[in-house]
């Protein structure tokens, strides 16, 4: 049976890095976390990358005076370069294994202040899902929801709280239980380290050292 799950990806809108957006992808199959989080890792990978090399094109030019230190940690990171590296990231010879369905603009990337209607722009309408994830490149954190086919729709999985990935073990047979949470564990950790921790349980504090990276884009 697939494993079905949505995946979205807030981050900013435009090159430099002004306004907010969501971007939300789809997966047919493979969407427990221990397929899931290393994918993540190594499309962040491909990600900070990507925005270097945007920074340096942008930032180092002689007209740009080159007072402007790239920061992978607070630097501003378009939602539809995130889904699109992980799509690659996902991507084998059996085609994509993640598709894209919908960037919704938003006037606040804050979940608490999204109406209903928003709500459900950002998290689609699959009714079949198992797992999500929110990969927020706002306030650098990575939220997982669900942990089981329930019937819900995507807004209310999400409403319902955060889950550890690691319950993913809970229903295997015991000869793949250690293997399957040290998978889980070692890409939690990973990710931690360079700066997407996997359901934090407080603020990473990156929020303001974003706005104040954010604000030196719109002054070029």
């Amino acid at each position: 049976m697939s494993t079905r799950m949505t995946i979205v990806f807030v981050g900013a809108n435009r090159y430099n890095g002004s306004g907010t957006q969501a971007t939300r992808l789809y997966q047919h199959s493979d969407g427990y976390p221990t397929n899931v989080l290393p994918t993540i890792l190594n499309a962040l990978k491909v990600v900070r990358k990507k925005a270097a090399t945007h920074w340096e094109s942008s930032f180092t030019r002689p007209d740009r005076q080159g007072d402007k230190e790239f920061d992978f940690f607070t630097v501003p990171l378009n939602s539809e370069l995130l889904a699109g590296c992980y799509i690659g990231e996902e991507t084998s010879g059996y085609g994509m294994g993640a598709e894209f369905e919908k960037t919704t603009y938003l006037e606040t990337d804050i979940q608490a202040g999204w109406d209903a209607e928003t709500a459900k722009n950002v998290f689609g309408d699959h009714g079949d899902i198992e797992w999500l994830y929110v990969v927020n490149a706002i306030d650098r954190s990575i939220s997982v929801f669900g942990g089981g086919y329930s019937g819900d729709m995507p807004a209310d999985t999400v409403g319902k709280g955060t889950v550890d990935p690691l319950s993913y073990v809970e229903d295997l047979t015991e000869d793949y239980q250690v293997a399957e949470a040290a998978v889980i564990t070692k890409a939690a950790r990973s990710l931690s380290r360079i700066g997407f921790p996997v359901n934090p349980k407080r603020q990473s504090g990156r929020r303001a050292a974003h706005a104040a990276q954010r604000a030196k884009f719109r002054q070029n």
